[in-house]
């Protein structure tokens, strides 16, 4: 926890101080929230070399805009410790501490992420990255948030791109790297997930880190001037006019924009200035070999999803089990493992282990949605698999989110039934959720083929590359 980090309550409070007066402050996502004018260290590429204040680790120097870092030196100090450092180009407040040796160490950051030096570790997925020395895809994915949905998706994405140029090696890292990577990419790739929002939970307040951390890698593109498109992108609610300008700015080089649904393109053709695609969800890489995963010869009925609030969980497993079948529970994300947890002793007293898909390899994913009779879930991408196996299915939606969107878009699948969430609905929709448990089955030949044409679009415009 930061708050007990000396250095860094240091920081806070001068950003709390002076947030009122000077702005706009560019900061760490720890201290956006002291104000409602401080903004991710990204933003300054919005902004003129110093215009505002800077108050970063001196250590993520890389992380401001290139302008800045070329006049970095012209930037008057306002204060400096062991770790952060204060810098602006504005008249700003009176500079608070100078003292000692730990201005230079800000310069030599900066000095190193200018002469292209790696000044930070990276990440890089070990799973779904390729490399065998040749000219790389850099992918600025989800795929290490402890969703099997986004690995999913990512690694489809991977496939595609090698399908595309098999020249190509695939480096999947998320939105933390080093300058070098972009700087020596063959093309930069920014998806593909769900990552166009700017409301954080819950869901009210606006938090702008999410569009920072992958869309920055738009301008770092430009800077260094590296084709860059954005594949396989959902929203998620973005309302808030900062975002948009960023990630318009941002875009303003992108050779294409793929969305992942309809919504989402329209939302992309109103707000920004991009070529776009829509292309259906990029698990469709995946279809064929989705439908030909065969079910289990025994009734086999899979739970996966977000059921943290659900007390009323371990009595429906109960039903489902007295009517015959054999119950399998699939955390697709973290927040299904936990609210499994949440039962463990129960579970343990029925009998029933969980799956863990967080970490698992894509093909382990698919293969556990895809062998059931019937699912219950909560989750956008095990709804996506079933659509494609022809699973009966009970998903809980909200109004106009991904899951309902998905479900507007095909037609004829009364084999999947759209629930509602709110408090309760386990218990609401026991005698339905049980009815499909016992006559849900797996029917290839109703499984959705979804039009992959569009994917087409996006091969050529890497070709074009």
């Amino acid at each position: 926890m930061w708050l007990d980090d000396v250095f860094w309550l240091r920081a806070g409070k001068f950003v709390a101080d002076h947030a009122s007066a000077y702005g706009p402050i560019f900061a760490p996502a720890e201290l956006q929230s002291l104000a409602q004018n401080v903004l991710p260290l990204p933003f300054t590429h919005l902004y003129a070399p110093g215009r505002g204040i800077a108050v970063l680790p001196k250590g993520d120097a890389d992380q401001l805009a290139l302008s800045w870092l070329k006049e970095a030196r012209k930037l008057r100090v306002l204060y400096a410790d062991e770790v952060f450092i204060a810098v602006t180009g504005d008249q700003g407040p009176p500079v608070v501490d100078t003292a000692g040796n730990h201005v230079p160490t800000f310069y030599d950051y900066v000095d190193r992420t200018l002469f292209g030096k790696i000044v930070r570790s990276t990440w890089i997925d070990p799973k779904l990255t390729q490399r065998a020395g040749k000219p790389y895809a850099l992918i600025a994915a989800t795929s290490r948030n402890g969703n099997a949905g986004d690995t999913l998706v990512t690694a489809a994405c991977v496939e595609l791109i090698r399908q595309a140029r098999p020249d190509w090696d695939c480096v999947v890292t998320n939105g933390d790297v080093d300058r070098t990577l972009v700087a020596d990419a063959a093309a930069v790739i920014i998806g593909p997930s769900g990552m166009l929002f700017d409301l954080g939970d819950p869901g009210t307040r606006i938090d702008l880190q999410n569009i920072a951390n992958f869309f920055k890698f738009g301008f770092l593109a430009e800077e260094y001037r590296r084709p860059v498109f954005v594949i396989g992108v959902g929203h998620q609610n973005l309302v808030s006019r900062a975002a948009c300008d960023f990630v318009g700015r941002a875009l303003r080089s992108a050779r294409l924009f793929a969305t992942r649904d309809k919504e989402t393109s329209d939302l992309v053709k109103r707000s920004f200035r991009v070529p776009v695609v829509t292309a259906p969800d990029l698990s469709v890489v995946f279809q064929d070999q989705i439908a030909s995963t065969e079910a289990k010869k025994e009734r086999l009925v899979t739970v996966c999803g977000d059921f943290r609030e659900d007390n009323d969980l371990p009595d429906l497993l109960a039903g489902v089990q007295t009517i015959g079948a054999r119950v399998q529970l699939v955390a697709q994300a973290n927040e299904d493992m936990t609210g499994f947890e949440k039962h463990r002793s129960i579970l343990q007293e029925m009998k029933l282990s969980i799956v863990d898909c967080r970490e698992s390899q894509p093909a382990e994913f698919i293969t556990r949605i895809a062998q059931s009779n019937a699912l219950i879930t909560t989750r956008f991408h095990a709804l996506k698999i079933a659509l494609m196996a022809g699973i009966e299915t009970g998903v809980f939606c909200m109004s106009r989110d991904k899951r309902a969107r998905l479900l507007a878009e095909i037609s004829n699948c009364p084999w999947v039934r759209a629930l509602p969430t709110s408090d309760g609905r386990l218990k609401e929709n026991r005698n339905l959720l049980l009815s499909i448990a016992a006559q849900g089955r797996r029917e290839p030949a109703r499984a959705v083929q979804f039009d992959t044409s569009s994917l087409k679009i996006v091969k050529e415009a890497l070709c074009a590359v």
